[in-house]
């Protein structure tokens, strides 16, 4: 039988743009046992950030095109999960 090894921490990584009408339900949906949830602000334009920050996210911010394949590399360890 295989032995799954624990995880110490698990990281949420949300891209997004102008999303103030949703980042928070997709915020407050995640489960509990995530550890850190962390919404990479595209310059946003709208009240995402502030949104986000309200909804108990950290917020980092990209000010150009977000690429998430590079953000996991620039944020590492993260283990990306696609």
């Amino acid at each position: 039988m295989q032995q799954l090894i624990p995880m110490s921490k698990i990281v949420v990584l949300i891209p997004a743009f102008n999303e103030e009408g949703s980042i928070n339900k997709v915020i407050t949906e995640i489960p509990s046992s995530v550890s850190e949830i962390i919404v990479v602000n595209n310059n946003s334009t709208d009240n995402t950030v502030q949104v986000a920050k309200d909804a108990g996210a950290t917020v980092i911010h990209q000010p150009k095109e977000f690429k998430p394949t590079i953000a996991l590399y620039k944020y590492s360890p993260i283990v990306p999960v696609f």
